[in-house]
């Protein structure tokens, strides 16, 4: 006689767990695994295996790469945590602890940027550049370059001082060519003309604060052929020192852009009710 096969079921347990009946500040948690942890002994892999593993040791390069300091170029470096917490509303302040310059030492960093001539390099192309690889020997290469002139440069004379040095310093057995695509003589505005004193005048009525004064790059080439005529160009913006122009992350305030909007208007509404006539000389005395 066969018996019966007894039926199974699942039991079902619910365990819960609340609290700790002890606890540890982190601190001590971490200096408890610091003194019974036993660091595991260094191994040498090679490279390609390496991925994944903490190293025993820091590498550090022989040289500083790169050999200068950038944040004259690229910014301040700060440390993220010293950051917290800032915003438009709730502006930090730091200190510099240092600074690297670029440009010729003898001259202040405002006539580095504003009143000395410069000599950009762009963009180089050459060889290969396609998706894959080929080790073919570029047979030709292009750069890209630009130069800023000052006061007392022409831009013809300066066209041809580029095609000597650039042919003084090429290899003879490369056949080197100077392509010109534009170009102009710099300028230098008169500030001091009266109407100046409209655009000031305009500036603080939206403002608060007059133009600031400063010298800058450009390419307005028609500007030196305007000032012929004798009026005066004024050459204005409303941008600021970190909106960093023709620059990858170019960037422009939209409360500058409203408010430029209105300075400009404010001077033409200045300057037909004032005008900017400069001031007559008086006559030559007669001699006596």
């Amino acid at each position: 006689m066969q018996h019966p096969t007894p039926a199974t079921r699942a039991t079902v347990t619910d365990v819960r767990m609340q609290g700790f009946r002890q606890r540890s500040e982190v601190d001590d948690v971490l200096a408890w695994v610091d003194a019974n942890a036993t660091p595991l002994p260094a191994t040498v892999v090679d490279v390609d295996v390496a991925s994944g593993r903490v190293l025993a040791e820091a590498v550090r390069a022989p040289i500083d790469v790169p050999a200068f300091d950038r944040s004259s170029m690229d910014g301040y470096a700060l440390a993220g945590a010293e950051t917290h917490g800032a915003s438009d509303y709730n502006p930090l302040s730091f200190e510099v602890t240092g600074q690297a310059l670029t440009g010729l030492k003898d001259y202040s960093v405002f006539e580095r940027v504003w009143a000395l001539p410069t000599f950009e390099i762009h963009g180089i192309k050459g060889g290969f550049v396609g998706d894959g690889a080929k080790t073919v020997i570029p047979a030709q290469a292009t750069a890209k370059i630009s130069l800023r002139l000052v006061p007392g440069q022409t831009y013809a004379k300066v066209a041809k001082q580029l095609e000597r040095a650039v042919a003084d310093l090429a290899p003879r057995w490369a056949d080197v060519q100077v392509k010109l695509q534009h170009g102009g003589d710099p300028v230098q505005v008169d500030v001091s003309h009266p109407a100046f004193e409209v655009l000031d005048a305009a500036f603080s009525s939206v403002t608060g604060r007059s133009a600031v004064r400063i010298r800058a790059g450009g390419s307005i080439p028609i500007v030196p052929q305007l000032g012929l005529t004798g009026a005066p160009v004024i050459l204005t913006g409303i941008g600021l020192p970190d909106d960093g122009l023709h620059s990858p992350n170019e960037k422009l305030d939209l409360a500058q852009l409203w408010s430029g909007i209105e300075i400009f208007g404010r001077f033409f509404e200045l300057f037909a009710e004032r005008g900017a006539t400069p001031p007559t000389a008086p006559p030559p005395a007669s001699p006596a």
